[in-house]
């Protein structure tokens, strides 16, 4: 396709809590599917062009605005925790609601009772939406018979979003659109320490902390430790890569500067 020219497109619009895995969906659809456009976009054909966006916290109202259908992308590994999630939770039951579709994502690591769990928010929260499962990051077979995704039905919240309305929370405006992001140079850390530490900043503070990313060197294990934490979850394993080495990103709203580098130095060993 000669990108030049002016071509009709609908536009896709992939959301979902930070972490969530919404670029891994994308790069997992078909290669054959994809022609890259730039950082964030792809084009999908199949029958006709459709741009795909994914929502960041900085384009999220305008991705949405624009939006002809949007999938609403959940991690089903952990589910809510009353009190330190409730925020968030409000955030997502305002994402089904726009969406066409949910994508239940690393199903390869949620137990059924998780699973089941967040079928059953679905069905409370946005009851009747279609569900596909996004098993070892990979779309299910239909996918290659010309699955184009669920079909074009926009809500009519996102109507009412499009005209400027007050049935529906702009939620982009005021949720994540304000994301702080600051990065630490760090040498050898006490892990368990640093989780701990960020996890109560969390759950005792109401520390809005929603992505923790980075790659450390820690007291605990020989190799290099590469940390992923989402809005809702810490995960840990060994890595080789040294690109990143010893550093650490901490991202969230409202976030105390000063709070953070103290938590990080005392990790420090």
């Amino acid at each position: 396709m000669n990108l030049n020219q002016t071509v009709q497109t609908t536009q896709l619009v992939i959301t979902g809590l930070p972490g969530c895995g919404k670029t891994r969906v994308i790069q997992s659809l078909p290669s054959d599917y994809l022609n890259p456009l730039s950082d964030n976009e792809t084009t999908l054909t199949i029958n006709r062009p459709i741009k795909i966006v994914e929502v960041l916290e900085v384009n999220g109202l305008e991705a949405l605005l624009n939006a002809d259908r949007i999938w609403c992308v959940i991690d089903v590994r952990s589910i809510f925790l009353a009190g330190r999630d409730d925020w968030l939770e409000a955030r997502l039951k305002n994402l089904v609601k726009q969406a066409n579709g949910i994508v239940f994502s690393f199903l390869e690591s949620s137990s059924l009772d998780e699973q089941a769990w967040w079928s059953r928010w679905v069905n409370q929260h946005a009851k009747g939406l279609p569900i596909v499962r996004w098993l070892n990051q990979r779309f299910p077979p239909s996918f290659s018979d010309q699955w184009a995704g669920f079909k074009m039905n926009p809500k009519a919240e996102l109507t009412l979003l499009k005209k400027g309305c007050s049935g529906v929370e702009h939620f982009s405006a005021t949720a994540l659109s304000n994301l702080q992001s600051f990065h630490f140079s760090v040498k050898r850390i006490s892990l368990e320490h640093l989780l701990f530490g960020l996890d109560s900043s969390k759950q005792n503070l109401g520390m809005k902390i929603v992505r923790v990313q980075g790659v450390v060197q820690t007291i605990e294990y020989a190799n290099l430790v590469a940390i992923e934490g989402s809005a809702l979850r810490w995960d840990t394993f060994a890595t080789t890569s040294d690109t990143e080495a010893r550093s650490l990103t901490i991202q969230g709203i409202g976030l105390e500067k000063s709070w953070l580098e103290e938590l990080v130095n005392a990790s420090l060993v």
